[in-house]
């Protein structure tokens, strides 16, 4: 801001500029306060102006009363110096009374005018204060209140934004759990793999279920080949250790189950997973590209995004 010494006028506050800075006051509505101001700078300057002009009239007059008080008593002169002549003239006595009474007159008018002026200019220059402080303390209040609501919305921004982080860091952590996971089973393709389902006589459909969530399996509809029974011979002749992708399961009776039946229970099929695999990999192309685009989103440097004001 430039002209910090220059009188106040309404030109000065129209043409006035300020610096702006952040976390500062709304440039609008510091114009408009600034408006305001002129208006009434520019009233009371006006008003000082009348009253001044009112003062010089008062004293223009009471200088002709002056002048005529002067003229009036060179007139006494000329008249005292003048030779007598027919009809007589008052007596000097008269005519210095008259004199008297029209110079006092012309005093009190004088006087009169000068204190009238003189009163209206300080009910002028006093209202003119008074509106001034009344604009001033109105200005003062909406800037302070206008101020209290800049600091409760950047409050509640700042709660806005450490909310966002906090909301960001555990989303962080999900994801880097998710891809911990993934990771995993990309490195150890048998987790895919479904356990064995128990045989016996006494197996029932929820020893099954919990033997299953014991192992910690996964829904065969999560799986990329859905499984392919085995049965009769070939569950016999099937080599776990020549085949690593076959999950065999427990081929031995159990003795109890054995010594208390006379006949064996039938060999119920043992479930087992291929999983397809192409040139090596478990999965297509689709599912490395999601690979790579989570693990382009973890490596990603976010300490420099102001985003979420961080």
């Amino acid at each position: 801001m430039d002209d910090t010494n220059a009188q106040p006028s309404p030109q000065l506050l129209t043409d006035i500029t300020f610096d702006v800075v952040r976390k500062g006051y709304d440039p609008g509505q510091v114009d408009e306060l600034l408006e305001r101001i002129a208006v009434a700078v520019g009233q009371m300057q006006e008003r000082l102006r009348q009253s001044s002009a009112a003062a010089e009239a008062a004293e223009r007059r009471a200088a002709d009363a002056v002048r005529a008080q002067s003229a009036l008593q060179v007139r006494i002169t000329e008249l005292e110096n003048a030779a007598p002549v027919a009809p007589p003239a008052p007596s000097p006595e008269i005519e210095a009374e008259q004199a008297a009474s029209v110079l006092a007159l012309a005093q009190r008018t004088a006087d009169a005018v000068l204190a009238d002026a003189r009163a209206a200019a300080a009910r002028l220059v006093t209202d003119a204060e008074a509106e001034s402080s009344s604009i001033l303390a109105a200005a003062q209040a909406r800037a302070e209140a206008s101020i209290a609501d800049l600091d409760d919305r950047r409050r509640r921004i700042s709660a806005e934004i450490d909310a966002l982080s906090v909301f960001m860091d555990e989303q962080r952590a999900v994801l880097a759990a998710d891809l911990a996971l993934i990771s995993a089973m990309l490195d150890d393709p048998s987790a895919l793999r479904v356990a064995p389902i128990p045989v016996g006589a006494d197996a029932t459909e929820e020893d099954a279920v919990d033997a299953s969530d014991e192992f910690g399996t996964v829904p065969s509809s999560d799986l990329p080949t859905m499984a392919v029974p085995v049965v009769g011979a070939e569950a016999d002749t099937a080599d776990p250790a020549e085949d690593p992708e076959l999950v065999v399961g427990d081929s031995e009776e159990p003795a109890a189950a054995s010594a208390a039946e006379e006949v064996p229970a039938p060999i119920r099929p043992t479930t087992i997973f291929d999983v397809e695999q192409t040139e090596d990999r478990l999965f297509g192309d689709e599912d490395d590209a999601a690979d790579e685009a989570m693990r382009r989103f973890f490596d990603a440097d976010f300490d420099d995004d102001d985003r979420f004001g961080r």
